[in-house]
């Protein structure tokens, strides 16, 4: 038998309370198939540069240049693009000394202004440097498994003017750029990019290590001559004399020289003749020497130590000026105008 019973639904009124969850969770990105595939690896090379014999004459202007390069492999499955960016500093003489560099004779007292510029003209330098930029290549696409992808950069490299180097005695001079004064940074990516070879933080650890030399020798140049006018004179004058700082020799610092002089008549001791260049035939002698007193002024020899009754002197990288004196015994020729070219050799 069923015994009916009451139902009775009890009805409880509830409110929903909606709780925030915070959820947090580590995210690691790791890179992409292409990305992990994309394997790339350089090298670089400077070539060494040497300047070869600097005289006076060129010891502020004389350039050549050498060759930067680099060659990337991509070991990886997948192709991209690479771009490379490589940095200099000041090399063995002083790593921030960029503009300009030195070189340094072998026993370190002597130096010898250098610098470097990449094919715009701008220096070559470091990132972490205010003077000069890094080389900095284009993108280049590279496809999977591809080596030898390569690329090159003329560089420049030029004595600079007015830092001395007229002063640079005879030697070798060298800077060395080994160790942390090469740097090579290599930036990929899956798609092409825009290369940055300014930031500090990402300065390259490969290096190319190179020299650049030069080898001063001996030299000096005539800088400067002048006349040495003596003047009017009734005919018959005699004993005439006069004096100017006729001849300037610039010689390299230590360089021993001696001068010669010698009239157009090729007198070995200095005995010279005035003529007219107006047909009169008369001559007018005169003597050259090297001080009021007297003593022969020529060129009796071929070699700086063959010379004899020449005037030395020792350079120091700066015009030096010497007096030359002439003295005419006796000007008994008809009126005119009388001269006479003397030739200046300077042995060292």
């Amino acid at each position: 038998m069923i015994n009916p019973f009451d139902m009775t639904v009890f009805h409880y009124g509830y409110r929903l309370l909606l709780l925030p969850i915070i959820l947090c969770s580590a995210l690691w990105l790791t890179p992409t198939n292409a990305q992990a595939a994309l394997s790339v690896t350089c090298t670089a090379n400077m070539s060494n540069v040497n300047l070869g014999s600097i005289i006076l004459e060129n010891s502020e202007s004389a350039s050549t240049t050498g060759t930067l390069s680099y060659s990337c492999d991509n070991s990886g499955s997948t192709a991209g693009y690479l771009a490379v960016c490589m940095a200099v500093n000041g090399g063995s003489h002083d790593n921030d000394d960029i503009n300009p560099r030195h070189m340094l004779s072998k026993d370190k007292k002597e130096k010898l202004a250098f610098d470097m510029k990449l094919s715009t003209g701008q220096i070559w330098g470091d990132r972490e440097e205010k003077n000069g930029i890094e080389y900095s290549s284009k993108t280049i696409y590279i496809a999977a498994g591809q080596k030898n992808i390569t690329g090159e950069e003329t560089i420049t490299i030029f004595l600079v003017s007015g830092e001395g180097n007229l002063k640079a005695p005879p030697g070798v001079y060298d800077s060395n750029f080994s160790g942390a004064s090469t740097a090579l940074k290599v930036y990929t990516s899956p798609n092409n990019f825009t290369v940055n070879c300014t930031k500090k933080e990402e300065r390259g650890t490969i290096q190319f290590p190179f020299t650049v030399q030069a080898t001063v020798t001996s030299g000096c140049f005539i800088s400067a001559t002048a006349d040495i006018n003596l003047g009017s004179y009734a005919v018959g004058a005699t004993n005439i004399t006069g004096s100017n700082n006729a001849v300037s020799v610039t010689c390299q610092k230590e360089v021993n020289y001696n001068i010669g002089l010698s009239p157009s008549n090729g007198d070995k001791y200095g005995a010279g003749a005035m003529t007219s260049k107006n047909g009169n035939l008369d001559t007018i002698p005169y003597q050259l020497q090297s001080d009021a007193s007297g003593k022969p002024w020529g060129n009796n020899g071929t070699t700086y130590g063959s010379l004899t009754n020449g005037v030395t002197g020792k350079g120091n990288g700066l015009p030096k000026a010497h007096t030359v004196y002439v003295n005419v015994p006796l000007a008994d020729v008809r009126p005119d105008t009388y001269s006479d070219i003397v030739n200046v050799t300077v042995y060292f």
